[in-house]
């Protein structure tokens, strides 16, 4: 126990809301919706092929990179491109 208070547990960081991700030839923004592990988040994610968006569970690994509101919005106004706006 005394060796357990120095150490520093390491995991993701979570304080996103918004993030994109990769899969086959498009990309999926998502919104964080709850977290539900240290690595896994209920979210609802909007591509190409599912503009009105899915919910479902997203590991972090994942994540592409974390994006703004703004960002997302702006990926919303295109119509959720397969190329990433900015």
């Amino acid at each position: 126990m005394a060796r357990a208070k120095k150490e520093k547990v390491q995991y993701t960081p979570f304080d996103f809301e918004y993030f994109r991700y990769g899969i086959l030839d498009f990309t999926a923004y998502g919104r964080v919706l709850e977290r539900t592990g240290l690595d896994e988040c209920v979210a609802q994610v909007f591509s190409i092929a599912a503009p009105f968006g899915e919910r479902g569970t997203v590991q972090t690994v994942m994540i592409d990179s974390i994006l703004t509101a703004a960002q997302f919005e702006a990926a919303r106004a295109q119509g959720w491109p397969a190329t990433p706006p900015g």
